[in-house]
């Protein structure tokens, strides 16, 4: 009997329950003045437990006077308990949903990879404080502009120096539209310590991989106007994947001199037509500098450093799709920038290296064939004097 009382308890029979119920299971039958004399439970404690079984379905009222009471067959009690269950699954599935909505960091079941959810902007900031603290080598972000999650965290900001001074290498691809192009400088003084590339890229999300061994992907809601939900994956092969493609640089990417896609973002690149090639050479290159010129005009009365501008100058081929650009040399006061795959004519690309550099002061733009079949060109640029057009 002992030992179906603790059975009953464990399907959710209270201990007096379990009592009850196998005593009138042995009697079929009784009234309330004799179960309270076989289980010896007072009349105070029996009444409103017998209600409490009647609501739930244990047992049966058969007769008022005087009162009676039968248990309902055990198949009966089963389908009862049955049912319950059901209930209280559906109910822990509930429970679980909203448990997981109030913790930070959650387990997303069924991937390949670990993976987790973070939600909460400072939970985001607290997790990428722990991965750049372990970082070793390298990390490799991409930024969208001014929603750098870096402004937000001193901390961070802090870790991202002090890993800077002992030799890790922080890559910032800088992920945004042509026409802020103008605020590089306000970026570089945010990443003092980084080494820059470029992408076409205007979606709600950044990405950071740690050491080519954790992702981190943080997504931006407009509404809140800050970070509030990021993915974290520990997978060293997505890791690198991600690395060496989704945050690859445009440059890697070779035009062949199409309009084309950008990389991410999916906006169509802005490339000369072939047709530039049926005006003369002088045209040519006077089209490029009024490009060039128009495009750095906002930024006629601020003061920029030469790094800025050539920084700025590179992004400015690369979104709008004219080539390749890279810088092969930089001493001296003597700059080789390098444009390889150019779907744009040399006059042009220089009218157009002159036009932007206009706010300079002193320079002269000297132009190197390298490989006219392969559309390979280097214009030294040096700061020492200025060339008249």
């Amino acid at each position: 009997m002992q030992k179906l009382e603790e059975v009953l308890k464990f399907h959710g029979f209270t201990k007096l329950e379990s009592k009850v119920y196998l005593k009138l299971l042995e009697m079929n039958q009784s009234k309330v003045s004799e179960l309270g004399k076989i289980t010896e439970i007072t009349r105070t404690q029996l009444y409103p437990l017998l209600d409490n079984m009647l609501e739930k379905g244990y047992i049966k009222q058969i007769g008022t006077k005087p009162v009676t009471y039968e248990v309902i067959d055990p198949q009966e009690l089963v389908k009862i308990l049955r049912e319950q269950y059901k209930k209280q699954n559906e109910s822990l599935a509930d429970l679980e949903s909203k448990l997981d909505e109030v913790k930070p960091i959650q387990k997303i079941q069924g991937m390949m990879h670990k993976t987790y959810l973070i939600k909460g902007r400072n939970n985001i900031i607290r997790k990428l404080i722990e991965l750049w603290e372990g970082v070793e080598k390298e990390v490799i972000m991409t930024s969208v502009f001014e929603r750098e999650l870096l402004e937000g965290s001193k901390r961070l900001a802090e870790i991202f120096k002090e890993k800077a001074k002992k030799g890790v290498k922080n890559i910032v691809y800088l992920s945004i539209k042509p026409e802020n192009l103008y605020k590089i400088k306000e970026m570089e003084k945010i990443l003092k310590h980084a080494t820059f590339g470029s992408l076409i890229k205007e979606q709600p999300y950044v990405t950071i991989v740690f050491d080519k061994k954790y992702v981190m992907i943080a997504f931006y809601d407009p509404r809140k106007e800050q970070y509030d939900s990021a993915l974290y994956i520990e997978n060293t092969n997505l890791a690198e994947s991600f690395a060496s493609k989704n945050i690859a640089p445009i440059e890697s990417y070779p035009l062949n001199g199409e309009v084309r896609l950008s990389v991410i973002g999916g906006e169509r690149a802005l490339i000369i037509p072939p047709v530039l090639e049926t005006i003369s050479k002088i045209d040519q290159y006077k089209l490029g500098y009024g490009v060039g010129w128009y495009g750095i005009k906002p930024l006629k009365n601020l003061n920029h450093s030469n790094n800025s501008l050539i920084m700025m100058l590179m992004m400015q081929i690369m979104t709008n799709g004219w080539g390749k650009a890279r810088i092969n040399n930089s001493k001296n006061n003597e700059i080789i920038l390098s444009i390889e795959n150019s779907v744009v004519t040399p006059e042009f690309m220089k009218g157009d290296i002159e036009g932007f550099l206009s706010i300079m002061g002193n320079y002269i733009v000297k132009e190197n064939l390298i490989d006219q079949k392969e559309r390979h060109y280097e214009f030294i640029i040096s700061l020492k004097s200025r060339k008249t057009s």
